[in-house]
């Protein structure tokens, strides 16, 4: 079942957890053996999809059988004793850094409780009569004492906050939680309550959802796709679409019939009256009288609507705002804050302004390179605070969590109200890696030059049109009679004569524009490319597909019209060469997917961030008898190479290669390997 076709079905979820205790835990040198690889692959990694597609179909394609639940269960327990068995018999290292192997454990146990939380967000978008209550289960009130008839505005000093954990903190944590940043906070106002869902009724029936004008461009976008009239929670009896996928995608939680007109089965004939209480609440496995004091759980497109229009001075809460207000159910069920404020941490989370970046300093985790970083892109946006399902670590005042703007999760919003309109908000937004003047800035922004922040992810950096453009000249141009790609591909076909290695699959990990994957699939039965650059991959395709630039000129313009070498070489390689064995993938890791090639070559490491991540699985990247070739102009020493590489793999034979750059001639260090 899939309740929300912007997510894969729970048998996914379900599985996933456990697949990544085995896929992390092998990685960090805690367990050393695998459970079931298939599985460990198929549940490996989830889906954050672009825009709001039918993520299912497209990820799997729409007639894909996932296992049968008794056989992931069986998954489950094999995986728990393994671990089990591991942590009894194991001598505990004391402290756990996070370069000892028990800071994986923490990080798989802790992984564990983000998706309890992430997955009671499906379960509440099931069908009710497909869900229940536990016994025991502990309803939350509706009420706390006296109604909330008004939601004031408090005022908050103009001060500077600091937030961020500290990297000696003795906890486990997240990459995106570590370094500490101070920031300037201008006076304003802000909510005393998170908003109710009482004060969002008004919101829904002076027609929001229907005027355009309170809505950003890109939140109308989602808005005229999914075509909500309320908020997800709320039930009317109006037949709205659910957005559930799969054999659900034509269920209503608003009616007693699906949209395509055939009855709910299990349904009791729910009536829902017009008037005040003509909706309804779903909790996760209930749907009750709606509790009007309890905060309104809505996504990020729908929080900025009714911040606009309310007025143009209001606006969600900023991070370093949220800092401001907090002080270390229903919104008035806990008392204030020494600020006044109720719900300044837990509940629901808190929607903010602000863009997913690490803070200064940021560094991500080897165990888990793509974590954070590949989501510093302008696209997602900070949520603090947690939910009443927040457990383990994510429920510490330090975590930073994140997600797309139209992904739904237990989360509200407090409205803000600028007082000092001449200074910009203190807001972080992510400086987008092309086209900034699309972006669109609110019109609080007083100088929008100042309001942007890098992206922490340096690898980014490769997206740049005159990042394209050098590595096309680089791999496609004729360097005084000498390319270094070509003489790269030449030395990896003398190493399989010389080794008597397979030509049957070699994978190209860093293959850019794709040169040495041409090369090398001339020789090779099957060649995969992998990169975690978008327009290298694209350029790639260009000469894959098209044997011209096609697919990338858009991006680079007329930079290379004057190098005939290039588009020569790029035309001639299309020409000659039968590449329906050849493909390229986009992958920000390197996942479970790529193993049992007879030849690995590794020329990505001097691009990569961190280069260990990019190292722990080159052991299980080639069978028994396959080569390693590691490339490298920035490392110069064995050791070195070794250290990233790890003791599954051994050393056989040194090589140099010169590259002409745009700085003179350069060396290339080139390290073969085999299983040890």
């Amino acid at each position: 079942m899939c309740p929300d076709r912007l997510r894969l079905p729970l048998i996914f979820y379900y599985a996933h957890t456990a697949s990544v205790y085995v896929n992390k835990l092998l990685q960090a040198e805690f367990i050393q053996s695998r459970v079931n690889n298939h599985f460990e692959t198929l549940f490996e990694t989830g889906v954050n999809e672009n825009k709001w597609d039918n993520v299912e179909n497209n990820r799997m394609g729409g007639s894909f059988v996932w296992p049968p639940l008794k056989e992931v269960v069986e998954f489950r327990k094999q995986v728990r004793e393994l671990v089990r068995e591991k942590i009894f018999h194991s001598t505990l290292q004391l402290p756990i850094t996070q370069d000892n192997p028990w800071w994986g454990l923490l990080m798989v146990m802790d992984h564990d409780a983000v998706h309890t939380e992430t997955s009671s967000v499906l379960i509440r978008q099931l069908p009710i009569h497909q869900v229940r209550l536990v016994e025991g289960w502990r309803k939350g009130p509706l009420t706390a004492g006296e109604p909330v008839e008004q939601n004031p505005m408090i005022p908050v000093s103009a001060r500077t906050v600091k937030f961020g954990k500290p990297r000696d903190f003795p906890t486990f944590g997240w990459d995106i939680d570590y370094s500490e940043i101070h920031m300037s906070v201008p006076k304003f106002e802000a909510s005393k309550y998170l908003i109710t869902n009482k004060e969002y009724l008004e919101f829904v029936d002076c027609g929001g959802y229907n005027n355009k004008e309170v809505w950003t461009e890109e939140g109308w976008g989602w808005k005229e796709n999914r075509q909500p009239n309320h908020p997800l929670f709320w039930l009317c009896n109006k037949g709205c679409k659910s957005g559930c996928g799969g054999t659900l995608s034509t269920y209503s939680h608003c009616t007693t019939h699906n949209t395509d007109g055939s009855k709910r089965p299990h349904d009791v004939g729910r009536h829902i009256p017009e008037g005040k209480d003509k909706f309804r609440f779903r909790t996760m496995c209930e749907e009750i009288d709606m509790p009007w004091d309890w905060p309104v759980e809505i996504n990020f497109h729908e929080a900025k609507a009714y911040c606009n229009w309310l007025g143009a001075d209001y606006r969600l809460l900023t991070e370093a705002e949220y800092h401001a207000v907090r002080d270390f159910p229903p919104v008035n069920m806990f008392p204030p804050n020494k600020l006044g404020f109720h719900d300044a941490m837990g509940n629901v989370w808190c929607l903010l302004e602000d863009h997913s970046n690490g803070l200064p300093g940021w560094e991500s985790h080897m165990l888990y390179d793509d974590y954070a970083r590949t989501y510093f892109d302008s696209k997602h946006n900070i949520l603090l605070g947690g939910s009443w399902v927040t457990n383990g670590y994510e429920a510490s005042r330090f975590v930073r969590w994140w997600f797309r703007r139209h992904f739904h999760q237990h989360a509200g919003f407090r409205v803000v109200k600028m007082v000092d309109k001449s200074q910009n908000p203190p807001v972080r937004y992510v400086k987008p890696i092309e086209n900034i003047e699309d972006v669109e800035i609110p019109l609080y922004v007083k100088d929008p030059a100042t309001i942007w922040t890098e992206p922490k992810n340096g690898q980014f950096q490769q997206e740049t049109p005159e990042s394209v453009v050098l590595r096309l000249s680089h791999e496609y141009g004729d360097h005084n009679g000498h390319n270094f790609y070509k003489g790269l591909s030449d030395l990896c076909k003398q190493l399989v004569d010389k080794y008597k290695v397979s030509s049957l699959r070699m994978l190209d990990v860093g293959s850019g524009c794709g040169r040495v994957s041409f090369e090398m699939a001339r020789q090779f039965k099957e060649v995969v490319g992998v990169d975690y650059c978008n327009n290298y991959i694209g350029a790639s395709f260009s000469v894959l597909k098209k044997g011209n630039l096609e697919f990338v000129q858009p991006i680079i313009g007329n930079a290379l019209e004057g190098s005939t070498a290039v588009q020569n070489t790029i035309s001639n390689i299309h020409n000659e060469g039968d590449f329906n064995s050849l493909t390229f993938k986009q992958f920000t890791w390197l996942p479970n997917e790529l193993s049992n090639f007879d030849l690995v070559l590794h020329q990505l490491i001097d691009r990569a961030v961190n280069k260990k991540a990019w190292c722990l699985r080159l052991w299980e990247l080639i069978h028994e008898k396959g080569l390693v070739v590691f490339t490298s102009f920035e490392i110069s020493d064995l050791e070195t190479i070794q250290q990233l590489i790890g003791p599954r793999l051994r050393w056989l034979e040194t090589h140099h290669i010169p590259l002409t750059d745009t700085n003179g001639p350069v060396n290339a260090m080139i390290t073969v390997w085999c299983r040890a």
